[in-house]
């Protein structure tokens, strides 16, 4: 849906905006029931705007005391904690991948997977559990993007709210483009793993072919200029010598980022 007035990230669903926009809500377990619907309740909603795209999760729980939090840190494993992990496919090609993930805590995970993960021989581990049970993994989380992320517990669960600047993004751009979107939710107190587009055993939520597709989409060119200006100083005395002479350096100057 597109976004005449952006919501408030503030980590609850309950701006009006969002009230207009039909959730993703059928959601089929990978683990521990193969192929079974979910035991919890969990609703997806996209919005997108001239400059972002917004993501909610309303992720049910029948006893939200149950829920499992851990790790405040950016890009710590989201495996052993309740969480939620939906990955973009910019490009519609079936290989690659923008990560965004948090926790009830609200903490940033992000990253990027190439050729569905499979072009390195290393296992990340990453924030899926499923990445860990097996399979050779690309995604590569070094890489940070620029957004925003909050969440919250709540009476009816935990929910979250994400604000992805298009500018953090690569993507084609016009009218009637359609994105991959995939969702991973993982129901710590249960160990349940539930998926939005199934993904069967063995795989993850990086076999990108597999992922739900977004059409209608009309997106903007991009125009991704960041220039940081810089100044630099430092003072440095040779306690060797005789003299109380210090040296001094300076310099200034700018960084530039241009997304081509």
């Amino acid at each position: 849906a597109s976004a005449q007035t952006p919501p408030v990230v503030d980590g609850r669903v309950d701006e009006a905006v969002w009230q207009g926009v039909e959730p993703h809500t059928t959601f089929t377990q990978q683990d521990p029931r193969l192929g079974e619907p979910a035991t919890e309740r969990t609703e997806v909603r996209l919005l997108f705007s001239n400059t972002h795209v917004y993501a909610s999760f309303i992720c049910f729980d029948q006893d939200p005391s149950k829920i499992i939090m851990s790790q405040a840190r950016r890009d710590a494993s989201l495996a052993e904690t309740d969480s939620i992990i939906a990955i973009f496919d910019t490009f519609n090609d079936n290989q690659n991948a923008f990560v965004f993930g948090t926790n009830p805590l609200g903490i940033e995970y992000d990253g990027q997977v190439a050729r569905e993960g499979q072009t390195s021989g290393l296992s990340f581990g990453g924030g899926a559990a499923g990445t860990q049970r097996g399979g050779i993994s690309a995604f590569n989380p070094n890489w940070d993007g620029d957004w925003l992320v909050r969440a919250s517990v709540t009476g009816r669960g935990w929910e979250a709210e994400m604000a992805i600047p298009l500018k953090t993004l690569r993507y084609a751009t016009g009218d009637n483009m359609t994105w991959g979107f995939n969702v991973l939710r993982n129901i710590r107190h249960k160990n349940e793993q539930v998926y939005l587009a199934m993904i069967p055993r063995g795989f993850d939520i990086y076999r990108i072919s597999l992922a739900a597709k977004v059409p209608g989409l009309s997106l903007p060119p991009r125009r991704d200029i960041k220039i940081i200006p810089y100044a630099l100083g430092s003072a440095n005395k040779d306690f060797s010598r005789t003299t109380d002479q210090v040296d001094g350096d300076g310099a200034v100057g700018v960084d530039l980022k241009w997304g081509v």
